[in-house]
This record gives structure tokens, sequence and C-alpha cells, in this order.
């Protein structure tokens, strides 16, 4: 019966599959990174449109704060934290951190 795949008994043919796996790994991640910075925040609807406490985990995400941390200064769970912020990213139309913290600084809300 043929192999369909290498023999890695190896180690040094494991490690090269391994480093081979990692390399694409990066360059699919910086891709995916890169289209993200590129494409503009492009809102559903406006901050006005997030309760108060959206709009505070919007301000400490978007200021470089992890939700723990977040949830630790505001007196609630981390849960609650991500709960938030799965709202605000939907009603803002974006899809993670760092579109956050680009939003913020179009509007000039962090200084």
């Amino acid at each position: 019966m043929p192999q369909l795949l290498p023999d890695l008994s190896f180690p040094s043919r494991r490690c090269a599959r391994i480093a081979c796996c990692q390399r694409a790994g990066i360059a699919i991640f910086k891709s995916i990174l890169s289209s993200d910075l590129q494409q503009p925040a492009a809102p559903r609807a406006g901050l006005e449109s997030l309760s108060e406490r959206e709009q505070e985990v919007f301000l400490r995400l978007a200021r470089g704060e992890t939700p723990k941390q977040a949830a630790i200064d505001m007196g609630i769970s981390d849960k609650t934290v991500y709960l938030h912020r799965a709202s605000l990213r939907a009603k803002l139309g974006v899809n993670n951190d760092l579109a956050l913290h680009k939003l913020a600084l179009e509007r000039g809300l962090l200084g």
C-alpha cells in the first residue's frame, strides 16, 4: 500500500514539517491582520447607540486594557465585559479590538 504522508518518524523530518506549518500559519496571520488594518472601520450605528456600560467597555478596550483588567476596574465579572464587547462590536460593525482602537482614534476619543 502506498504511503500518502511523508515518514515523520525521524525527528529532523518532524521538525522540518512543524517549521513549514508554522511559517504558513504566520503568513496567513499576517495576511488577515493586514486586511483588517486596510479596511476602514464602517460602523453600522454611532457611539450614541451604545449603553453607558458599553461605552465604558469600548473606551477601556480601545485604550488597550484587557477584558480582565476592565472587569476588575469596573467591579463586574470578565464574562460581563465579554458580553458588552460582543454587543458593542455588533452595534459598531467591527470584529476585533484593533478595529475598536482604530475607531476610537478616528473619533478623537483617545486624546
